[in-house]
């Protein structure tokens, strides 16, 4: 089963972006059926239901959302550059950058770009690495273009705090 614990954190708002009140308040999920954890700001909600293939869990606020996808591998010795390389490219996606990068000391793709369906324009961005068991772990950030850099700082937070039995 899944669920939430009742853990916060503070982030001072010039690492967050939140100048409101001057913190951001995060809660740590935690999911036992894949055994990772992750921390969101208090006040975005979470899903566990009605998901899309592979995703796990997603956290939403009213300008952004972060979705969580864990996907098996298949057996054959792939890297997560062989799995990049092969999303094809799509009238519907512009990729803006493609940066070699790490998540959890692994080696990972981290992929920014503008995607257009339904008639709507949005920013994304997809961090996508293998981990120890040839899983495929994939964070996708999601807003409308004038609120991706403004919650940038939330999800890098959240990425940071993303850990997996194993990386503790």
């Amino acid at each position: 089963t899944t669920g939430l614990v009742a853990a916060t954190s503070e982030e001072d708002s010039n690492d967050n972006g939140d100048e409101s009140d001057g913190q951001q308040d995060f809660t740590l999920y935690e999911n036992s059926d894949y055994g990772f954890s992750i921390e969101y700001p208090s006040d975005w909600t979470t899903a566990e239901s009605n998901l899309q293939e592979f995703e796990v869990v997603k956290f939403q606020s009213d300008t952004g959302l972060v979705q969580l996808f864990i996907v098996s591998a298949d057996p054959l010795n792939t890297t997560i550059y062989e799995i990049s390389n092969a999303i094809p490219s799509s009238p519907d996606r512009r990729t803006i950058s493609e940066t070699n990068t790490t998540l959890l000391g692994l080696p990972a793709v981290q992929t920014v770009y503008y995607m257009y369906e339904f008639g709507m324009t949005g920013k994304a961005m997809d961090l996508g690495a293998l981990d120890n068991n040839n899983d495929l772990i994939s964070i996708r950030y999601l807003a409308e273009p004038e609120y991706f850099d403004e919650n940038l700082p939330i999800v890098n937070h959240m990425i940071d705090s993303f850990r997996l039995p194993t990386n503790e």
